[in-house]
């Protein structure tokens, strides 16, 4: 099924719609959806992704306080992250966890990605995103460059794709971003799917 049959979009909506709203700039948590972000990791050209849920401003109410929903100083928005990284500094396992210290700083983001879900679909994601991450059990190598010839060895990018993938959510396409891992996703099965 494509995303256009989703929603109801022209091909033409979708592609002025992600084209308008991959850059962020000072509009990091200001819009309003389950998305993917992205920040720049050190000083290089690489970049890290973290899935954010912000809900729609009628929803606010309705995550206000709610476990796992943190609220931005800044626009008094509720939203929560579904990240990953290494268990030592650049090495060790790679252990999830929601709202990273890094993963909840909207201030820092590059981009987001159009809606990887129809709005009125997020309730059913957000629930599964959560039973998937609980099946991680934090128990694969980290890898801070993952090789797609070595088996072993996966990083956060790798983990925001195959935690999309679990869900049946396609990643959606980063062409601007250098992404080590994001084409390596872990597998579904490491997130609890027979």
């Amino acid at each position: 099924i494509t995303y256009s049959a989703l929603t109801n979009q022209s091909d033409e909506q979708i592609a002025k719609n992600a084209w308008e709203g991959s850059r962020i700039g000072g509009n990091a948590g200001k819009e309003n959806a389950l998305q993917i972000m992205a920040q720049k990791v050190l000083p290089s050209n690489k970049s890290h992704l973290t899935i954010v849920h912000t809900p729609e401003p009628n929803e606010q109410g309705l995550y206000a306080d709610k476990e796992g929903y943190v609220q931005d100083q800044e626009t008094g928005n509720w939203y929560r992250t579904w990240g990953a990284g290494p268990s030592i500094l650049i090495a060790g396992d790679l252990i999830s966890d929601n709202n990273r210290t890094r993963d909840i700083d909207l201030s820092i983001k590059i981009y987001q990605s159009p809606n990887l879900v129809p709005i009125s679909q997020e309730p059913y994601y957000i629930n599964l995103l959560n039973q998937l991450d609980a099946g991680y059990k934090d128990n694969l190598t980290y890898d801070l460059f993952p090789n797609l010839n070595n088996p072993a060895g996966y990083n956060s990018n790798s983990y925001v794709s195959g935690l999309l993938n679990a869900a049946g959510i396609n990643p959606p396409q980063i062409n601007d971003l250098t992404l080590p891992g994001y084409k390596k996703p872990i597998p579904a099965e490491n997130f609890g799917v027979k």
